[in-house]
């Protein structure tokens, strides 16, 4: 998957894979849009990593941040953090 001129992912064709959290730190107005499709999706988000505060973002470090399960199971958490 190409992400932008910096960042791309590269999938392995498997059929399980361990899961792990991954950390993004974009930029406010790629949070709005990320966020503005995971909610338009219906994904389940919550504000920390455990995923207690359903619904809910975070603002840690005077950023905004939140995470949510991928389809695999892996943590994904987006942070604007400066």
């Amino acid at each position: 998957m190409h992400i932008n001129d910096a960042f791309t992912l590269d999938f392995a064709d498997a059929e399980a894979f361990e899961q792990h959290h991954y950390a993004f730190h974009v930029s406010d107005e790629e949070f709005d849009a990320i966020f503005a499709r995971v909610k338009e999706a219906g994904i389940e988000y919550s504000s920390d990593p455990m995923h207690e505060n359903k619904g809910q973002i975070n603002h840690w470090n005077e950023g905004r941040g939140f995470y949510f399960y991928d389809s695999d199971g892996h943590n994904l958490e987006l942070l604007t953090r400066a």
